[in-house]
């Protein structure tokens, strides 16, 4: 290159770098195209007529602020406004008013018509906190803006919760709004569900589940592009615009998301959430799954179509919604039922290893066939909810539905269904078999090198969920979603599904809790992100980088959550649910301890007053320091739990400890005297249970006691007052009775000698995780009339909670429903326990890990 031209190309570059230095003058100084925030007061000197601007006030020159300070020592709103001023960040304009001199402030917004990159300035940490105790501080008025007296407006204009329990508990209950630019067909179901008019719901629903109803739907038929979570709503003097709080942007016009494809239904327990699905289900039961637009295949045909197979497949490649046209040719209803539309997508590159080689497998392309069915996911023990609310609000036969149970069932019988059911352990059942595309191998592959060469011989299992493209899932109680590792949260992100539901309550922990710490806030916050980002897929967060943001600051995090709840969760608070229903009230009642409960919660005590006394209260030794909080909070919590039974406590802790006492007692001088009294009391409590036979059975096996009077004391080879059994052994001898009751007393007796060994050394088998149905044996027994086992019976348990538990569901349980709320699995097994000993039905709905 010549030197000639190098100069020619200099020149171009710098006549190019003045034109757009120009532009972005012109633009700059251009008050029009530039986002007034507001106004402040000041006590700066002008020392003549400036320039006008285009607002009639005056430029305000760059050297009429003091320029020594820095970010570093900034103590006023003036400084920070200073920083903004000298490095482009605000452009000011000023008028002199009362003594003071007061400057407009002008934002510069990102999506400026015009504008260079280079004149967009980045944000720093120096101008985030500056611009944002500026907004923090100016008048962002009308009245200030135009001269007036000025009064300082909130400029996000919306109040920050306080806990993730307030935003929840003040989400906003959906309303029913006009919809103009929409399809006929979706204006003829949304308005089907407004009139009560569902094909094949029998039930009339409430005006809250129709309005529940109806914005389901709208969510599905007819969602709206939204503006970007992270934005806030930035209420300036004459405009209210966009505002990206972590970079300190601002957008006339800002991007837009399309908005997730269903949410979160979370009515409280009571107000009909099956329901409300069963009603969107049956108000589309006609629509089809959509092709997805990246993946459309179109199969070139072998040889020439007939009209049927063309229009055939317009209805089938367009989603056509024909099942419920009656006016269509029978050829044409049978073609379309034997002939499911599906599409091609490749098939995922499966990786294995053997032997310590790795093998490759790189299947053909998949079909994946589009149904109009809708899957639920429902925890174990509610399917058979489920199928008793559908058959109580539908007519006979209008969904077509089955229950997916050990077998699974193939495609084309999926594709035949309306509704297909299937538990949480059965669906993540389908994920440990190797729920894959093209399946996994079940036997080792004898390929020493790559590529593998033996696929096609392989055993491979594919599930047929994974080959259909639902219409809709439902996961009921779906918090069970918000773990990262669970084989069923893996297999839903799989599914390729057009709607995504989540059905609950409490979709986090948190969310009904007043008063949480801040490291459950901020494990809820994570649930949360995770259940939007990868289960509702809402952009922006499919990355979970982005969600982690938001915790880290609360505020800015909150407000964000805020709207994306707000639009995603469907809701009614109680004052708007329009029906009256019965008022709750509390009771709080004050039990006395049975003598076992005293004994666990003296041992507590005692362990506790050990540690104090020989730790001396101080370095890591000690319960109460900071590095033991994580044990501390584990004592308090099984502390709370020992007020219903505790058999937790080990003996060899005991005599650990009692040792450690023992130790310190040799030294009881060095002492003060409340502790030497302390460690002789501690001793008396932990040496009291090592004399107790029946603590030592208790705490061994972990059974909670329960008594059975007298008249089978010598049966049992135990001499006290009342026998005390394990709950176990109590059904044991009942199911024996039942069995034998036509047998005479004497009979009877000699039988349950002869069986004494099962009743002494069989062991319970109740799993806590399964539901347990009791059904009384209504059998009546002949017995003599001074045969013992007349007076069999169970007084009471050596739990005074669960005592006034079973007391209190005899009394109410033949005129009401009861439900039991604890958050200790193990007191939930001791009262089903309880309940199936007195022929009470009840089930068990526990934390399910899947």
């Amino acid at each position: 290159m010549s030197l000639r031209s190098g100069k020619h190309i200099r020149e171009a570059s710098e006549k190019s770098e003045r034109k757009r230095f120009m532009t972005d003058l012109d633009i700059l100084n251009d008050t029009s195209r530039l986002v007034p925030l507001g106004v402040i007061d000041t006590h700066l000197r002008l020392p003549g007529p400036m320039p006008l601007a285009p607002d009639h006030w005056m430029w305000l020159p760059q050297w009429s602020l003091d320029r020594r300070k820095t970010i570093l020592k900034v103590k006023t709103t003036e400084d920070h406004l200073e920083y903004l001023f000298f490095h482009n960040y605000v452009r000011l304009t000023c008028k002199p008013i009362r003594k003071k001199l007061r400057l407009r402030i002008y934002a510069i917004p990102q999506d400026t018509i015009g504008l260079s990159r280079e004149a967009r300035r980045k944000a720093t940490r120096e101008s985030k906190a500056s611009f944002n105790h500026v907004l923090e501080s100016i008048d962002n008025s009308l009245e200030g803006w135009h001269n007036q007296s000025a009064h300082q407006r909130n400029f996000l204009g919306e109040n920050i919760p306080k806990n993730l329990y307030d935003l929840w508990n003040n989400l906003e209950s959906p309303r029913i709004y006009d919809l103009p630019n929409i399809d006929p067909e979706t204006r003829y179901i949304l308005n089907g569900v407004l009139s009560n008019d569902v094909y094949g719901l029998e039930t009339n629903l409430y005006e809250y589940q129709i309005r529940s109803s109806w914005k389901m739907l709208q969510r599905e038929l007819s969602p709206k592009r939204t503006i970007d979570p992270r934005l806030r709503l930035l209420h300036t003097p004459t405009k209210t615009l966009s505002f990206k709080n972590e970079d300190n942007e601002i957008y006339l016009f800002p991007p837009l998301f399309d908005d997730t494809v269903g949410g979160i239904l979370s009515e409280k327990m009571g107000f009909g959430k099956t329901l409300i699905c069963i009603a969107v289900i049956l108000a589309t039961l006609y629509q089809d799954s959509k092709i997805p637009g990246h993946v459309i295949h179109k199969e070139k045909p072998r040889s020439m179509q007939s009209l049927v197979q063309n229009c055939i497949q317009v209805v089938q490649t367009n989603s056509v919604t024909w099942r419920h046209m009656s006016d269509l040719p029978i050829t044409g209803i049978d073609y379309l039922k034997t002939h499911p539309a599906y599409y091609h997508v490749p098939a995922p590159e499966e990786r294995r290893r053997s032997r310590g080689s790795e093998a490759r497998m790189t299947g053909d392309e998949e079909r994946v066939f589009l149904s109009h069915a809708t899957i639920v996911i429902s925890p174990d023990n509610l399917v058979s909810h489920w199928l008793s609310e559908i058959h109580k609000h539908t007519y006979a036969g209008a969904l077509v539905y089955t229950v997916i149970e050990d077998k699974s069932p193939s495609v084309y019988e999926l594709l035949e269904m309306d509704l297909v059911i299937i538990s949480h352990s059965r669906f993540a059942k389908e994920e440990r078999q190797h729920g894959q595309w093209t399946g996994k191998p079940r036997v080792i592959c004898a390929c020493d090198r790559p590529p593998c060469e033996c696929s096609a011989h392989l055993i491979q299992y594919k599930s047929p969920l994974l080959e259909i493209h639902w219409k809709r899932i439902m996961i009921d109680e779906g918090h069970s979603m918000s773990s990262k590792i669970s084989d069923a949260s893996r297999l839903s992100q799989k599914l390729r599904v057009d709607r995504r539901w989540l059905i609950s309550g409490t979709i986090t922990p948190g969310l009904g809790v007043d008063h949480p710490d801040h490291k459950s806030e901020k494990d809820d916050l994570q649930k949360l992100g995770f259940l939007i980002g990868e289960f509702l897929q809402l952009s922006p967060y499919h990355s979970t980088s982005l969600w982690s943001t938001l915790c880290q600051e609360y505020t800015r995090g909150i407000l964000i959550v805020k709207d994306i709840l707000q639009r995603i969760v469907i809701r009614n608070q109680e004052k708007d649910l329009g029906v009256q229903l019965p008022p709750m009230t509390h009771k709080t009642v004050v039990l006395r301890p049975t003598s076992h409960n005293i004994t666990s919660y003296n041992i507590f005590i005692a362990l506790i007053a050990s540690n104090a006394v020989t730790s001396q209260r101080t370095d890591q030794d000690y319960l109460f320091h900071q590095s033991q909080r994580e044990h501390f909070r584990r004592l308090i919590s099984n502390l709370y739990s020992a007020s219903f039974w505790w058999t937790g406590t080990q003996i060899t802790d005991l005599e650990q400890t009692i040792k450690i006492t023992e130790k310190a007692m040799d030294n009881i001088h060095t002492y003060n005297p409340t502790d030497q009294l302390l460690l002789l009391k501690t001793l008396d409590v932990l040496r009291t249970p090592l004399q107790d036979i029946v603590w030592k059975e208790f705490s061994s096996k972990h059974h909670l006691g329960m008594y059975i009077p007298k008249e089978i004391e010598s049966r049992w080879k135990i001499d006290l007052e009342q026998q005390i059994v394990s709950g176990g052994k109590v059904l044991e001898l009942r199911n024996t009775v039942s069995k034998f009751a036509w047998m005479e007393s004497e009979q009877l007796l000699a039988k349950l000698i002869e069986n004494e060994q099962n009743f002494t050394n069989a062991e319970e088998t109740l799993k806590l995780q399964r539901a347990l149905r009791v059904e009384s044996e209504h059998v009546e027994i002949k017995l003599d009339d001074d045969s013992p086992l007349l007076k069999i019976s169970v007084s009471k348990t050596c739990s005074a909670k669960l005592n006034y538990l079973v007391e209190q569901v005899l009394e109410y349980s033949t005129q009401e429903k009861i439900i039991i709320f604890s958050e200790f699995d193990d007191v939930l097994y001791y009262t089903a326990e309880a309940l199936e000993i007195i022929g009470i039905k009840h089930l068990i709905y526990a934390r399910m890990k899947v």
